[in-house]
């Protein structure tokens, strides 16, 4: 009887590694995961990296044998060559031939993909996008990644660094993004920028303002250490004008940045996932109203924006789908 395959997913956060053990079909046996520790230097990241994928290994037993591993990592990398060009949360790396290094660690094929492209393949695999050839997905957390599905196809670009759509400008000559560049996607609509946003509008409301003075709209710099992306959302969804402000400012970028997407590349659908993208309506609503006012009419009543479902499984399941299709690839040539 055959060994069943078998494929192992690594998501290479600033300060997680998640590691997950998958089946061919995009069901996971068994995950794992330990902090980043990127201030120790990168040997001791991709130490870690390998130390994971051995645990997911040693979770095998008679289920059938690892075939290959895909790695979803930040920041622009060549997926062909599996090198990080440079990843912004983890200090001094620059030109890492990841794939390369993992793979020779653990004598396991190792294949490369970009985090934010593994999760949009991995709503394509098992997730939102499973029905849909032709899709794009965002995903919003602390930056902006995203992932454009073109007929059943991940687009991957020249040196496959395509789909960095958090860096597509919305405003230009507006805000220093972290890229270097300025009015990038990502300096009005991650989740710091919205959260900056709202203390800005509730730092300067008039003192009749329906949230002056009430607990649950902070608004010093004792309480901006404490609010998050979710708190911003929950004050939104109890009506605080200043939260609803912030979001919404953040659903004209986004409704600009996907009227664009779906004007060029005529999408079925618009998949919003990360963080952001599991608030609910208090966050999709903006951002439908916004982009159906930038798309062209002939699009706006067939394509659909919907929120991702595999939520933080979605890199996961991505990288090891994308570590399946790429092995098969290998074996024909």
């Amino acid at each position: 009887m055959a060994e069943k395959p078998l494929y192992i997913g690594i998501d290479l956060g600033g300060t997680d590694i998640k590691a997950g053990l998958v089946t061919a079909s995009g069901a996971q046996i068994a995950v794992a995961s330990t902090p980043t520790g990127g201030d120790e230097g990168r040997d001791a990241v991709i130490g870690r990296i390998v130390s994971l994928v051995r645990q997911m290994c040693a979770r095998v037993g008679k289920r059938g044998r690892v075939r290959a591993m895909g790695i979803g990592s930040p920041g622009p990398i060549n997926s062909r060559t599996g090198t990080i060009y440079f990843a912004p949360n983890l200090p001094g790396w620059r030109n890492v031939r990841l794939a390369a290094l993992v793979g020779r660690a653990t004598g396991i094929p190792a294949f490369l993909i970009n985090d934010a492209n593994a999760a949009a393949w991995g709503e394509k695999c098992a997730g939102a996008g499973r029905n849909a050839a032709s899709f794009v997905m965002y995903t919003l957390g602390t930056g902006i990644g995203g992932g454009v599905i073109l007929d059943n196809k991940l687009l991957e670009g020249y040196e496959g660094t395509a789909g960095e759509l958090g860096h597509t400008v919305v405003e230009p000559g507006g805000r220093l993004c972290g890229c270097g560049n300025r009015g990038c996607l990502e300096a009005y609509a991650s989740a710091p920028a919205i959260v900056k946003e709202y203390f800005v509008r509730a730092h300067y409301a008039k003192p009749k303002s329906p949230c002056a003075g009430q607990r649950r709209c902070a608004t010093n710099a004792a309480d901006e250490m404490v609010v998050d992306p979710r708190t911003v959302c929950r004050l939104a969804h109890r009506g605080c004008p200043h939260a609803k402000a912030a979001i919404e400012s953040a659903a004209r970028y986004l409704g600009i940045a996907i009227g664009n997407m779906v004007n060029v590349f005529n999408p079925e659908l618009v998949v919003i996932g990360g963080g952001l993208g599991q608030a609910g309506a208090v966050v999709l609503d903006p951002i439908r109203r916004s982009a159906l006012g930038n798309i062209l009419p002939p699009l706006r009543k067939k394509v659909k924006i919907v929120p991702a479902r595999l939520g933080n499984s979605a890199g996961i399941i991505g990288a090891a789908a994308w570590a399946a299709m790429s092995s098969r690839e290998c074996g024909k040539k």
